[in-house]
């Protein structure tokens, strides 16, 4: 915080709002109710990471399975982001699993991470992995994704079909194409992770983009649709178009739009952190 505040009087706003989103009260509590875990596993012959957060005890619990936003290193679930979203879902009686998806973290991976491609993979494994994992019940599986991790988990659903239970897409991309006229800067992201870009664009976005293909997911598994509608980073019409498609093909679902709202829905944070947690209450019990 020093280093990055230009003088004394940001340098203690920052550390003000710090100790506000992470009070060590909180931290304290957390430590002593829930296990925080970190490992390595292997896809394919990659190293990837992962995490999983479990309330201490010996029940048998659901999972919910989380999916990351960004890429590469940008986005990787650091330890704030695990006790800000994913710590409180963990409180309520949920072991809480994810991958950092290929490359991420680890020296020479940056360009690994081919944005939906091969990382599918990392999600699809790490899934049929917690068999392994103590005290887990493998009939109650839910996914959540947000942003990036909304395309995320469409593409792992359509691998896993009914393996998942339920779940639940965040701001998410499922249009790629039409997201780039939304926000240009994007295609540089692609061009870099996206395997064989240059020549075979509409075909590798396509083959991303869940407008194209949801119907091919099991259509009893219900989904969760939240979005803020003035999210600048990815287009609020990715979540009424896909709310619609679901309509047609008759999928259980529900469209969550939070008015005047950014990409984090941090104006009713407490409001939408509240939907995902009953959603998931409702169907994984």
């Amino acid at each position: 915080m020093k280093k990055r505040a230009k003088d004394e009087k940001e340098f203690k706003r920052r550390s003000f709002n710090f100790k506000q989103m992470f009070p060590r009260a909180k931290y304290e509590d957390y430590k002593e109710r829930i296990d925080c875990i970190i490992f390595t596993y292997k896809v394919n012959g990659e190293e990837v990471k992962g995490y999983a957060l479990r309330p201490k005890g010996s029940a048998k619990l659901p999972i919910i399975f989380y999916n990351r936003g960004g890429n590469g290193n940008f986005g990787a679930v650091v330890f704030g982001a695990k006790m800000a979203r994913l710590m409180p879902l963990a409180e309520q009686g949920f072991i809480v699993v994810g991958s950092q998806y290929r490359g991420t973290m680890q020296q020479g991976g940056l360009f690994k991470d081919e944005f939906g491609g091969a990382d599918v993979d990392d999600v699809v494994s790490l899934v049929h992995k917690l068999k392994y994992l103590k005290n887990a019940n493998n009939d109650a599986i839910g996914m959540y994704g947000s942003s990036r991790g909304g395309m995320q988990t469409m593409l792992a659903l359509k691998e896993l079909q009914s393996t998942v239970k339920t779940a639940v897409l965040s701001a998410g991309n499922y249009d790629l194409l039409n997201q780039i006229k939304f926000r240009p800067e994007m295609e540089m992201v692609y061009e870099k992770r996206i395997p064989n870009y240059a020549t075979q664009k509409e075909a590798q976005l396509k083959a991303r983009s869940a407008l194209c293909w949801s119907e091919e997911i099991d259509r009893t598994i219900p989904i969760l649709l939240q979005h803020g509608t003035l999210d600048k980073r990815v287009n609020v019409q990715n979540s009424i178009a896909l709310a619609k498609k679901f309509e047609e093909t008759q999928r259980p679902h529900q469209l969550s739009l939070y008015e005047n709202d950014d990409h984090g829905l941090r104006k009713n944070k407490e409001a939408a952190d509240k939907e995902v947690i009953e959603w998931f209450k409702e169907r994984l019990r």
